[in-house]
């Protein structure tokens, strides 16, 4: 809509003789009226109007330019005016007005009916005429006749008897008015409202159809109009000669009319020597491949490209403003991480916690890098919360952090097995957690005690390497610290038998990118706890890491005896057949050898203890040799670099079978602890299982020998014949008396057989990260500990170096964009074109700590600001180029991602989420803007993408030029009237804007995509001169291609705004861009369709309440009105109105109101307690914007009432406090599949009024 400035000095609305040829030719109808017409005779006979009123012509003009847009505020004025007045006496004069004025109508369709039958002399109907009668015998008589009926129902003498002042006579008998009866316009009326009110409803319904056949009349004349006078060469003489005497006369008027711009041009140019602003240059984006065999290629500045002609066969130039090094640098990663610190969750702590941490690799090679920059997909530029998102609306996941330990300590075959990671922290660190959590256990009301567990019960998804994959662990606890001062905190893990067994890492079967050849355990935080890890974790800094190990019943075992290998899974000869001294049994087990082992024990069962004695030493008995259970000794031995007899090795014996209080032997043998220094052993931390398949002399470990040593006649198989001999010898020599001999015969030698047979030890590896200790790690174990995040896997301990002591890995930006590049020849140059769009995200203070990384030989180092060479995207805040120094030291050995790649980074601290989104990142960019040459041009149309040809002369080395967007920027040269408002403007504010008003002129002379804005201040007390805090609301123009959101401006477009500001108004006022609020509007019905589909007629239906809710979206005619105030019934009667909706019910409209604090008020029309006609914005800076009507198609005319609308249709979740305004709340439930998880303490809290 055309602004009152502009209005003003518009040339065009001061004109000397503003009136057109209908007018002209009305004007001179009605003077032919008023002149006297003398016949030959001198004698006055009439006027001249009768010359002029046969040609059609004249009515044709009459009927065009007559004004019913009068006659419509009128009827606008009076239905308004009913609504507001409540004296009866004043209804009845508005109902009366309203009656004549619809007769009006009738009346001047008769005229023009009458006037066209009258001056057609033909016997064939003129178009006018024919066009006039249809309008009455097809579309309105209907209407005349009821009208006519209530029109002779008031003449009669009854109560309800109006004064009209209107009369039938003059009506022709085509509108058959004498077979019209009088009829009651009160009769049959609804009883709950006055009678002049539905005696009112009763005439709007007849006006509408009047009033629409008489603008259909108009367009028809308007069109026969120019057609007469431009094609109809039947007009008389007298006629003819009048028309060109006006057309020749509207050369003169035009001259005439001219003076008013002369004047202006001759003040503003020649007084003022003030000139129209010539046309601005757009900008173009390219980037440019160059030949694959060069390092480098420069472009000068001012290098000339084609992109396409002008439509005179002129080429379309532009050129480079900087000279550009390009080179064949390439693009092949993008990823994003965001910290989130939401306000969602009330974690009863003073310290803002994190909340999660998100991760997203968007392209992990080139390929995919030019796939995302060909299509549609977006990204926020650094991250997003995710926090109340659905997961299939999810942009991101959970970054996988934690850390991972590698220890020989941890080969564990299938037992059962107890791990405990005891980690001794720093004081600081200690004492950095206790607090946090006293803090939380104070706030809640609980125990730290509570907190601990409530943090710490499931804090880490921990699993571990087996040799078909990573097995996740389920039973684990963290014990908590029962002396806080020690400052330690230990992980207990247990792993039952059934447990699979724990092996050495594999790369390429675990796939975690570490360089480990031992076991791992691996700890990532959970990110499905209501507390999330990394707050509690972060500041940890380890001092030393004991990895403790209790092994139970370890039967993984290889047996040797002198007999060769046994299956230790059946019984077998424990020392082999017949068991002599010196017989002897190996154990055979890797585990125990390949790490330090600090207790062990050993047990077995015996199979076959003689049924008929009690014990070994009966058994033996007979034997004579003073043989006891304790007779039998077992020599232990183990084998270790390469021999028995380790130098500095201590024997060690073990009684073979054990006997109870009653001189019993058990069946049962337990060694409960063998010393296992003893040994002296020295580990092999790098033995395997199949180091042990076949034994031999050269083995260098791996066994334990149990030899047997006493009694000298070992179990007896040698002894046993001399034996036999001697007590049969000596029962015939001396045979008693009396009696038959009797032989006491001994035992046949016994020879244990054994079966499960088990290990029992205790091992124990520690990692010292304090550089005070670091002497006291064993290097030789080759113990590791890495940091597990979104950057890869960072090995921060080991045996050469130990280079960070923190328990995972500290994030230090809220926000970061990683980009990965190869192909880097440092030092160089590297320029970005980033194609950047909005975010919708309005909730943003803008901070320019935008930090720029690199990756070095040790991970991140931080560009100087000198490295930033240019910035076009405003810290990734608007499409540009970015141009970057890379530095000689950036490498691709580093950790970062465990790849071949070179890394930049851009972080932010604070607020990374409100960054915009980015659309494309390419390399090589280049910006050209528009060359004109000498020839003066008024304006240059936008070239779509792909309009680059090549340069002019062609650079050798040059492969391809893309450009992936259409030209940005520009301005067409200043039109008259712009240059009007502009000089005029100065003359008043001098470039230094001083009140709201000349900073609003100001702002949308400049910024020419600015569309509207408006002036606020803190103070709300409207004083134009108040500039000392200013929020200037803007809206931005936009075309049908875009979203209503784009209306908002970008952070981006903010800074401009406000930089510009900055340099021409106080150097004392503070001026902040707003955007408005959108407050959400839907209709909820039931609709019929005539004609068609469903599907189309929902989608046609939205999109024409959109048009006719914000007609200025896609119009710059159009006014936008901040602060809207509308009528419920307006907006049923807009439904109603479409023809395609053949039946609509059950209407209801909800409207979200957001107040000035930022709360929202829920109201539907569908609620008994709606009492309001209207809907009006909460705020001055709101607009009402439809959104997600909700139409349900029906299929049969079946009425329904309106339905209330529920919490889940509005999109809100289960996890919701809603308060009414009896503030009495109630808790909607939790959905069982979420319980354990985030949503566990208090439920997230939305106001809505009901």
């Amino acid at each position: 809509m055309e602004d009152k400035f502009i209005h003003f000095l518009n040339p065009d609305n001061f004109k000397i003789d503003d009136r057109n040829l209908e007018d002209l030719i009305l004007f001179v109808q009605k003077l032919s009226k008023k002149y006297k017409f003398f016949d030959l005779k001198n004698k006055a006979t009439g006027d001249w109007f009768d010359m002029f009123a046969s040609d059609e012509s004249f009515l044709l003009a009459e009927i065009y330019t007559f004004e019913i847009q009068k006659y419509d505020l009128l009827r606008l004025s009076l239905t308004q005016s009913f609504d507001e007045l409540s004296s009866d006496k004043e209804k009845k004069e508005i109902f009366q007005s309203f009656f004549e004025l619809i007769f009006t109508y009738f009346k001047i369709i008769n005229e023009w009916y009458t006037s066209a039958t009258r001056n057609n002399l033909s016997q064939q109907s003129s178009e006018i005429e024919l066009a006039i009668e249809q309008t009455i015998q097809k579309k309105i008589l209907v209407y005349f006749e009821e009208f006519t009926s209530y029109a002779l129902y008031f003449e009669e003498d009854n109560e309800q008897k109006l004064n009209l002042n209107i009369s039938f006579k003059d009506f022709k008998t085509l509108w058959g008015i004498k077979n019209i009866t009088p009829k009651n316009i009160f009769k049959n009326i609804d009883s709950s409202q006055s009678p002049l009110s539905s005696g009112l409803k009763k005439l709007i319904l007849l006006y509408t159809p009047v009033y629409e056949s008489l603008l259909s009349l108009q367009f028809k004349a308007a069109r026969l109009f120019h057609q007469s006078i431009e094609g109809d060469s039947n007009h008389k003489a007298h006629v003819g000669l009048l028309i060109t005497f006006l057309k020749l006369y509207e050369y003169v008027r035009d001259d005439l009319n001219a003076l008013s711009k002369k004047h202006l041009d001759f003040y503003y140019k020649v007084i003022l020597s003030q000139n129209p602003n010539g046309v601005v240059a757009k900008n173009m984006f390219i980037n440019i491949q160059i030949d694959e065999n060069i390092d480098f290629l420069t472009i000068d500045q001012g290098a000339l490209i084609v992109a396409g002609q002008n439509s005179d066969g002129s080429q379309i130039i532009y050129q480079t403003e900087e000279e550009v090094i390009l080179n064949n640098a390439v693009i092949s990663d993008l990823r994003t991480l965001f910290l989130s610190r939401n306000n969602y969750f009330d974690y009863n702590s003073r310290n803002k916690l994190v909340s999660g941490i998100y991760s997203k690799t968007h392209c992990a090679d080139a390929n995919e890098v030019n796939t995302f920059n060909n299509n549609e997909d977006v990204f926020s530029t650094l991250g997003e919360d995710q926090v109340l998102i659905t997961d299939s609306e999810r942009t991101m996941d959970n970054a996988r952090i934690g850390f991972a330990i590698a220890s020989p300590s941890l080969v564990l075959g299938k037992s059962n097995r107890e791990v405990n990671f005891n980690f001794t922290f720093s004081t600081d660190s200690i004492k950095f957690l206790s607090n946090l959590i006293i803090d939380i256990a104070n706030r809640k009301g609980v125990t730290d005690k509570e907190v601990f567990y409530d943090v710490f019960n499931r804090l880490f998804t921990i699993s571990f390497t087996n040799e078909e994959g990573w097995v996740e662990v389920t039973d684990y606890d963290i014990d908590y610290p029962s002396d806080w001062t020690l400052n330690t905190i230990g992980i207990r893990i247990k792993l039952p038998k059934q447990y699979p067994s724990v092996d050495n890492y594999q790369e390429d079967l675990h796939a975690l990118n570490l360089n480990a050849t031992k076991p791992v355990f691996q700890f990532l935080i959970n990110s499905n706890e209501f507390y999330y890890p990394y707050s509690f974790l972060s500041r940890m800094e380890i001092s030393k890491i004991d990895v403790d190990v209790k092994v139970l019943e370890l039967k993984n075992l290889k047996v040797i005896t002198n007999q060769g290998m046994v299956d230790v899974n059946s019984e077998f000869d424990l020392l082999g057949v017949n068991p002599l001294i010196g017989s002897s049994i190996m154990l055979g087990t890797h585990e125990l050898f390949c790490k330090r082992v600090n207790q062990l024990s050993l047990g077995w069962t015996y199979t076959n203890l003689p049924n008929d004695y009690d014990s070994i030493e009966q058994y033996y008995k007979s034997y004579n040799r003073d043989i006891k259970d304790d007779s039998f000794s077992l020599k232990l031995t183990a084998l270790s670099d390469y021999t028995f007899k380790r130098s500095g090795t201590k024997e060690i014996e073990i009684e073979m079978f054990q006997a109870d209080e009653k001189g019993n032997t058990l069946p049962h043998r337990f060694i409960e602890e063998v010393k296992v220094e003893s040994f002296n052993l020295k580990p092999n931390f790098d033995l395997r299982e199949e180091d042990l398949l076949n034994y031999s002399n050269d083995d260098e470990t791996g066994y334990i020998k149990m030899e047997l040593v006493s009694p000298r006649i070992g179990f007896g198989s040698a002894s046993y014949p001399s034996i036999y001999s001697k007590s049969v010898t000596e029962a015939a020599e001396n045979p008693p008396k009396r009696e038959a001999i009797s032989i006491e015969l001994p035992n046949e030698p016994y020879s244990p057989l054994v079966k499960d047979f088990f290990v029992n030890y205790q091992a124990q590896s520690s990692l010292y990260f304090n550089e005070s200790s670091v002497t006291e790690n064993d290097s030789s174990q080759d113990n590791r500990y890495y940091l597990i995040s979104p950057f890869g896997v960072d090995q921060t301990f080991s045996k050469h170096e130990i280079s960070d002591n923190h328990l995972i890995h500290p994030f230090s930006y809220e926000g970061e964009l990683i980009i990965g590049l190869e192909n880097i020849n440092a030092p160089q140059s590297l320029n970005l074109l980033i194609e950047i769009k909005k975010s919708g995200n309005e909730n943003y203070a803008f901070t320019q700590n935008l930090e720029w990384l690199y990756s070095g030989t040790n991970g991140w180092k931080q560009l100087s600001p000198n490295d930033i060479i240019y910035d076009e995207t405003i810290n990734l805040t608007k499409t540009g180029v970015i141009s970057i120094s890379i530095p000689v030291d950036i490498s691709n050995d580093s950790n970062l991602f465990n790849n071949n790649k070179f890394y930049i980074k851009a972080c932010s601290k604070t607020q990374a989420d409100q960054f915009s989104l980015i659309k494309a990142v390419y390399i090589n960019g280049v910006r050209t803007v528009e060359c004109f040459g000498e020839v003066e041009i008024e304006k240059t149309e936008h070239l779509p993408p792909q309009s680059v040809e090549s340069f002019s002369p062609t650079i050798a080395g040059v492969i391809n030029i893309d450009q992936p967007m259409k030209t940005v920027g520009g301005k067409d040269k200043e039109s008259p009237l712009e240059f009007y408002k502009r000089v005029s403007q100065i003359l008043h504010h001098k470039n230094r804007p001083i009140t709201k008003s000349d900073i609003e002129k100001f702002v949308l002379q400049q910024f020419n995509w600015l569309s509207y804005a408006k002036c606020y201040t803190n103070d709300h007390l409207g004083d134009e001169l108040n500039t000392k805090n200013i929020k200037l609301l803007c809206l931005k123009k936009i075309d049908e291609t875009q979203n209503i959101d784009e209306i908002k401006l970008s952070t981006a477009d903010k800074i401009i705004v406000v930089s510009f500001l900055e340099k021409i108004i106080s150097p004392f006022a503070k001026v902040e861009i707003i955007s408005p609020q959108f407050e959400d509007l839907w209709i909820k019905c039931k609709m019929k369709f005539a004609d068609i589909s469903g599907g189309k007629g929902i989608a046609q239906f939205n999109k024409e309440f959109f048009n006719h809710l914000c007609p200025w979206a896609h119009s710059e005619k159009e006014r936008i009105i901040l602060g809207q105030k509308i009528k419920k019934s307006e907006i049923i009667k807009f439904i109603k109105s479409r023809p395609y909706i053949s039946f609509v019910t059950g209407i209801s409209i909800i409207h979200i109101k957001t107040l000035e604090d930022g709360s929202k008020l829920f109201h539907d029309s569908a609620n008994s307690n709606e009492n309001s006609e209207f809907i009006q914005t909460g705020t001055v800076q709101s607009l009402l914007v439809p959104r997600k009507n909700k139409i349900v198609q029906l299929d049969q005319e079946v009425y329904s009432e309106p339905e209330r609308t529920d919490l889940f249709e509005l999109g809100v979740g289960e996890n919701f406090i809603i308060s009414s305004d009896r503030e009495e709340n109630q808790f909607l439930e939790v959905p069982e599949k979420i319980k354990s998880n985030k949503i566990k303490t208090k439920p997230f809290t939305f106001n809505f009024k009901f």
